[in-house]
Formats: structure tokens, sequence, C-alpha cells
């Protein structure tokens, strides 16, 4: 989830975001799951609507409210308070995997454990996970 309407770390100098992160041992459940990324367009008070001064349970309403829309999505949404895209964790492992195949020839991965590069050396990392066995080499959110 990401706000860049509403800085909620005020001295911060980086966008907002949550991750909300469960762990799951079931492969199956794991690789059907669906990932929603949400990019809220307005400020978060603003989309639970006016509620009574510390009246907890509307506050928890609303809140539930916006949390109810945000997981029964299941295909892309837009609106003028946000944009949800949800992605099988599958999918996004299988683009990781795709991006491993372009950085596992033999001249990436070699130049990659030799050299860094000015982003942190990311094909070096990438060419790391290589050698340890792993399919999914680059990507994100894998």
């Amino acid at each position: 989830m990401e706000s860049l309407d509403e800085p909620w770390f005020k001295d911060a100098r980086v966008k907002t975001s949550i991750t909300i992160l469960q762990r799951c041992d079931d492969l199956k459940r794991r690789v059907d799951n669906v990932v929603k990324f949400v990019h809220l367009f307005k400020p978060v008070k603003e989309m639970l609507g006016d509620r009574p001064h510390g009246d907890e349970a509307a506050r928890q309403n609303a809140a539930n409210g916006l949390r109810k829309i945000i997981l029964q999505t299941n295909a892309p949404f837009s609106s003028a308070q946000m944009r949800i895209i949800p992605v099988t964790q599958q999918a996004l492992w299988d683009e990781g995997v795709r991006a491993g195949t372009l950085l596992t020839t033999e001249g990436v991965a070699e130049s990659a454990s030799e050299e860094e590069d000015d982003s942190g050396s990311v094909l070096k990392e990438a060419a790391a996970m290589q050698r340890i066995g792993s399919d999914y080499v680059a990507g994100k959110w894998g």
C-alpha cells in the first residue's frame, strides 16, 4: 500500500508504503495467494469519511470498510480514491525466474560476480543467488 498524497512519516525523505506479510508453509496456498498492490490517491482520513470524534466503533467500522474493499478486489480496480492491482504470488515468482534467465548467461554471471555497478551491485547479488541454486533471481516482489 502506497500513499503519495499523505506522508505518514513527516521527517522521512522517502515514499510511504505499508507491507503486510504472513508466513504460509503450504506451497499450493502460497502460489495461489493473490497479492494486492494498493495505491491511495486520497488521504486515509478522507477515504474513511466523517465520524464523530472519539467514537471508536465508527472508526473501526470505517477502517473495516476500506479493508473489505481491498480484500474483495480480485481484478484490477481504479477509482478517484485508489488503485488496486491484484497479482498471484506465482506470477510474481515467475517474473523473477524469467528475469533470471536474462542474468544467468556465463558472461553476465561472471562480470556480475567481479564488478560492482552504481546501483549497489544488483547484478552481483543476482549472480550470487544463481550460485546458491535459487530459481528466483530478480524482480521486486517474489
